[in-house]
């Protein structure tokens, strides 16, 4: 309690302290803004001057009055008549107020159009136009111009560069709607120019000056010209065009340290122009322009002239010059993001191209070092901005950040054999507690990405395929786990400060927990042996599991215990697929592991609802997936092992259903069904050792039919965990399925076996009122009993006979006591459907076969008698029905085969007793003609 106190003080001082630095920024970024708006004001009101002289100039003085003749109307039109409204009584109805049109002006699809042609068009233009310039002047020499003097193409070309620049202001001088036409014109006429002289240096159809130096003056002093231009317009396009396109000249057409040098140059100018005008995108352009320009130098396409000590020269000119820009006075006043920007892509573009350029001169590449210098003297000068000296507060996270970044890199290239992982893993931890104390977003970002950087040089594919000792990859683990706790602690504190509804970043720790197990697993389990590496993952998951769940949950290891549950399943599978290397005393550990996880699962899940739940999640109900996940793959492992390690699959006989038994047996005990249902289906792998070994096991066959037997009993009588109808069901129609089995292999009279079956548990499932037992484990025995007694026999068998009377037995006792129940009706269709078929089918074969073909009729007569007396008997419409159907099936056959087929007596014997069997029924319909009008 009371670390969750302090950890709330600290959480909301460092939130003071975060509101503090946010109103400090604000303050500043108030007080450029201020300073912006004096500075639109005061141009506000040199430009309202100016136009209320110009409108003085130009207004024309008024006309004279006209004096209007007599005879016209004294009315004049500048004056219309006023009309008087006639005076009425009548209240005047409201007056609608007109809409007031918008001020923002219609859109027009057009406009977009006239905009494109205005100003796109023309920088297009001036772009291509000093493409087609910087190429002409190389080709010229080879060409049309070949054999004028360097005098004169510096001079056609240099009258073109003053040509459009004349044009352009004489343009935006003479025309108002050609302002912008003619500053882009303008511009590009001085970038012309200052290629001019840029290609009077180096290109040899154009040099006129040799001096490297007096180029180098006539440059500045040409981009001094340019920079004057912008600023007496004070147009930001002038500037970005004049300055870009010197920049694409020098680019496209690079000539040695001149280009580096006026390179820096312009990019000096733009930095001027940033600080003056705090035209941002005009030094950010600069900046990247010039470290663009000097990539191009880099690359090897373009000839090169000057050494690579010039190059790093110039290089750490443009840093230099960008860096200090940032501790002027001005760029203090620009918003904190936009400083932030500028420093971080200056130092990362510097570091880029010194990594590239240094090894070009150097005996061996010294990239590592080179980083670690670098990144040494950036976090340096992130102490001296901490102090507020030189720049800004702001930009101390990003020097650094860029500076633990740097280094880390160099440590991660110099850094030998498979310390540097570990070396990288023990910094995040490092970077990780320093952002849980400061409460700093991006420094946890940052420890984030020298932690993946970790494991991924960790992998085989960084160490020449070669795999580190799994002692290495231990340690790795453990400082992942380390990690994955700080982390935790750190999320947490987090959501308390910040707030909301942050429930997503709580699986960040989880996903780092992962990591830890996969480390784990992959780089220490799988060195072993199967049967070491299978035993060392189960009793660390299960270890870590009961220490957390018994230890009153420490949160420090929650992410990493709870997340067992994934190496948990991944240990179940290599378990499966290895069982065959795994011996039975090493395969007792990981299903004690499974039986462990699966018991406490319910514990598990409450653990995951609280790690992850919300100040505002509503509780959830229990939730059984994970348990019965764990229960099924249990069972899953016990079949594997007893299966690898039994000596004959015959015992499947005998332990299917003792295991199905315990498996019962212990749901009963645990009050937890998830390991029953599972259990059950080892009677199933008995049915199918039943089917395979029957015939050679003829004792030991009957073990399936006695466990499920006794199952079911104990199910009846004892248990009472599980839905009793439905498993007495299902236990019937496998005691069906396995009794009907070996019957068949065993008897030759199956037929018997499964009547005296099917009326036990008829007689079972009566007593129990259980429909659903009666018809799967009774009527579905005795229709197999009265199909096989059918089929199987000779006609002259009267043993057949016995399972069709008894299903006639069991129908009409059914009759008697539920044919008021409607539940019941579907076994008693199927019981008198299936009897009555067979004994049709029987009797008349047997009829058949003993008198040649006659008495068929007689036969179908005495049953239908015989089945009417037992319907009146009993009060039962349906036998009665089915007996005049069959006494009409006797009349037809008669009729139309016994005439024509029989001799004379056989004929009279058929008519007579047909007759005889109609007037007894005729006279029973007469008899009890009121008793049978009750029952219909």
């Amino acid at each position: 309690m009371e670390q969750d106190l302090r950890e709330q003080l600290a959480a909301l001082a460092q939130k003071q302290a975060d509101l503090q630095e946010k109103l400090n920024r604000l303050n500043d970024e108030n007080r450029a803004l201020d300073a912006d708006i004096r500075w639109v004001s005061r141009l506000a009101a040199k430009g309202s001057e100016a136009r209320v002289t110009e409108t003085e100039k130009t207004t024309p003085p008024p006309l004279p009055e006209k004096v209007a003749p007599a005879i016209m109307s004294k009315v004049t039109p500048e004056t219309p008549p006023r009309k008087r409204a006639p005076k009425s009584t009548e209240t005047q109805p409201p007056k609608v107020a007109p809409n007031k049109t918008s001020d923002k002006p219609a859109f027009n699809p057009g406009e977009w159009e006239i905009n494109f042609g205005r100003v796109w068009l023309v920088r297009i233009g001036v772009l291509l136009l000093l493409t087609g310039l910087i190429f002409l002047s190389t080709y010229a020499y080879k060409n049309w111009l070949f054999n004028a003097g360097a005098g004169a193409k510096v001079t056609f070309f240099m009258a073109i560069s003053l040509t459009l620049t004349g044009l352009g202001m004489w343009l935006e001088k003479r025309h108002e709607k050609f302002v912008q036409y003619g500053r882009v014109l303008a511009s590009g006429g001085l970038a012309a120019g200052y290629y001019t002289i840029y290609a009077a240096h180096f290109t040899p159809s154009l040099k006129l000056i040799d001096s490297p130096v007096f180029a180098g003056l006539l440059l500045t002093l040409w981009a001094g010209a340019m920079l004057a231009y912008a600023v007496w317009k004070q147009s930001r396009v002038v500037a970005v065009m004049a300055i870009g396109l010197a920049f694409y000249g020098t680019v496209v057409n690079p000539a040695g340290w001149l280009s580096l040098f006026s390179a820096l140059l312009l990019s000096s100018a733009g930095i001027w122009l940033m600080m003056r005008f705090k035209w941002v995108m005009i030094g950010l352009g600069t900046m990247l322009a010039a470290y663009v320009s000097h990539a191009f130098w880099l690359g090897g396409v373009y000839p090169q002239v000057a050494s690579e000590s010039v190059r790093l020269t110039y290089l750490a000119c443009y840093w230099l010059l960008f860096t200090v820009a940032l501790a002027m006075p001005q760029a203090k006043e620009m918003p904190g993001k936009i400083q932030r920007i500028f420093c971080a892509v200056n130092n990362i573009a510097a570091w880029q191209l010194t990594v590239f350029l240094i090894p070009q001169f150097t005996p061996h590449a010294q990239t590592g070092w080179i980083s670690i210098g670098m990144g040494l003297l950036w976090l340096g000068l992130a102490a001296v901005a901490h102090r507020g000296k030189f720049w800004h507060h702001s930009l101390v996270p990003v020097f650094a950040y860029q500076g633990i970044l740097v280094a880390s890199f160099g440590v991660l290239l110099e850094a030998t054999g498979y310390t540097r992982f570990l070396l990288l893993a023990v910094e995040a931890c490092i970077l990780m507690a320093r952002a849980r104390s400061s409460m700093s977003k991006l420094l946890r970002w940052v420890a984030v990405g020298i932690f993946v950087c970790a494991l991924i040089t960790a992998s085989p594919v960084a160490n020449g395929g070669v795999l580190a000792a799994w002692p290495s990859h231990a340690a790795l683990a453990l400082v992942c786990a380390g990690f994955t706790a700080l982390m935790h602690f750190d999320v947490r504190r987090a959501v308390l400060v910040w707030g909301g509804d942050n429930d997503s970043a709580k699986l960040v720790p989880v996903l780092s927990a992962l990591v830890t197990w996969i480390v784990l697993g992959y780089g220490v389990f799988n060195q072993w042996s199967t049967a070491a590496g299978v035993n060392g993952l189960w009793i660390t998951t299960t270890s870590l599991l009961l220490v957390y769940l018994l230890a009153k949950k420490p949160r420090w290891m929650a992410d990493v215990s709870l997340t067992s549950l994934i190496p948990a399943m991944a240990g179940i599978i290599w378990y499966v697929i290895g069982h065959g290397r795994i011996s039975a005393g090493a395969a007792l550990f990981p299903i004690l592991g499974a039986a462990v996880f699966w018991y406490l699962s319910p514990r598990i899940s409450e653990a995951w609802d609280k790690l992850l739940a919300g100040p505002h999640r509503a509780e959830s109900p229990p939730n059984t997936a994970l348990e019965s996940c764990f229960s099924l793959a249990l069972w899953i492992m016990v079949a594997v092992a007893f299966g690898h390690h039994l000596e004959s699959p015959k015992s499947w006989l005998v332990l299917g259903g003792v295991l199905a038994l315990v498996g019962h047996a212990a749901g009963e005990y645990t009050r937890r069904l998830s390991i029953t249902v599972p259990a059950l289906f080892f009677h199933a792998a008995a049915f199918a050792a039943l089917a395979f070994y029957g015939t050679r096991e003829p004792a030991l066959g009957w073990m399936p039919s006695v466990m499920l037997l006794v199952h079911l009993t104990l199910t009846d009588v004892l248990w009472h965990q599980m839905d009793k109808l439905k498993l007495r069901g299902a236990l019937s129609l496998g005691l069906v399925g396995t009794v009907g089995m070996h019957a068949f292999q065993e008897f030759d009279r199956p037929d018997l076996t499964m009547t005296a079956l099917g009326l036990g548990l008829i007689a079972w499932a009566y007593h129990r009122k259980d429909h659903g037992m009666a018809m799967v484990g009774g009527v579905f025995p005795l229709i197999i009993a009265c199909l096989s007694a059918s089929v199987m026999h000779g006609d002259q068998d009267w043993l057949r006979y016995i399972p069709i009377l008894a299903t006639l037995g069991a129908h009409a006792l059914l009759w008697r006591e539920t044919k008021d129940l409607e539940n019941w009706k579907m076994c008693r269709f199927f019981l008198i459907g299936s009897s009555l078929a067979c004994l049709f089918l029987t009797s008349s074969m047997h009829v058949l076969e003993s008198f040649r073909g006659s008495g068929l009729a007689i036969c179908w007569a005495l049953l239908a008698a015989l089945l009417f007396t037992a319907g009146l008997a009993l009060r039962c419409r349906p036998y009665r029905l089915i007996g005049l159907f069959w006494l009409a099936a006797a009349v037809l056959h008669v009729v139309f085969i016994d005439v024509m087929k029989l001799e004379t007596p056989g004929r009279i014997l058929s008519f007579i007793t047909l007759g005889l069997v109609l007037l007894a029924l005729g006279f029973l319909y007469n008899r009890f003609q009121e008793t049978i009008r009750k029952f219909l």
